[in-house]
């Protein structure tokens, strides 16, 4: 399936170059590992990505057949991103290749955001601005009762929202790797845990645990969210240190404390 935007001729000499791309080793590959595959291509279309997806194992490729595979999970997820003014990269296409006994693998196809960076001035890395908007994508997401399902740091892309030479510029958020969305009428005690713990484990160790402490508040606040405040913070910091500590063995020692 494919964006009208893009013809069928457009869309075959991009994925002959990320095949040539992952045949040469170029410099143009991102990614190249068991997980996912990943080429940046520029040509008629712009500057664009093209993800490819392997086939996923056992139950899961059965279990594609119904719910579609990365692919055109996460094409489904951008557009339904933008129908909410939820910004994430725009999706052009996908492939699907099925077989009887399941998915075989899927290849997305999508903008390239990484050449924003080139328009600013600087990288917004500063806590006090970035922790604000990450956090603000999350309340986001769960007002419209969205699950990301991996909303690590590392999945979401920051930029300036305004004059980057400003010091007290906005910064907004760009959601990336969206095959994990989720939609739910109400989003569980234990999906809001998740989803926090999963951010807040992935943050840098040098974020003060004031900070991590506020974004919780704002949360809880912004989502009239009604449950035990010491409750809830004491399980959001208990199952960050799980996961900081099954990422990277020494990363649960930065959120030691983090309900003081």
């Amino acid at each position: 399936l494919r964006h009208r935007d893009v013809s069928a001729e457009d869309l075959e000499r991009c994925l002959a170059e990320h095949r040539r791309l992952l045949d040469a080793g170029a410099p143009g590959v991102i990614k190249d590992d068991g997980r996912s595959r990943l080429t940046r291509v520029e040509n008629v279309l712009g500057k664009i990505v093209v993800k490819e997806v392997p086939s996923p194992p056992g139950a899961r490729r059965l279990l594609d057949l119904v719910r579609g595979g990365a692919a055109r999970r996460a094409f489904g997820a951008s557009y339904g991103l933008e129908t909410q003014g939820l910004n994430s990269p725009r999706a052009l296409a996908f492939l699907e290749f099925r077989a009887a006994l399941g998915v075989r693998g899927s290849i997305l196809v999508s903008e390239d955001l990484g050449h924003l960076a080139d328009a600013l001035t600087r990288t917004p890395t500063d806590p006090e601005r970035c922790l604000p908007a990450l956090t603000r994508a999350l309340i986001d997401l769960h007002r419209r009762g969205l699950d990301h399902g991996d909303l690590k740091a590392t999945n979401i892309l920051l930029r300036d929202a305004g004059d980057s030479e400003s010091p007290t510029a906005s910064v907004e958020a760009v959601l990336l790797d969206l095959e994990g969305m989720r939609i739910r009428t109400r989003l569980t005690y234990r999906e809001r845990i998740e989803a926090m713990a999963e951010l807040n484990a992935s943050l840098p160790g040098d974020v003060p645990n004031a900070l991590r402490v506020r974004a919780f508040d704002h949360y809880r606040t912004a989502c009239f969210w009604a449950c035990e405040r010491e409750v809830a913070l004491r399980d959001v910091a208990l199952r960050s240190a799980q996961k900081a500590h099954r990422w990277e063995p020494d990363g649960c020692a930065c959120l030691r404390g983090s309900g003081d």
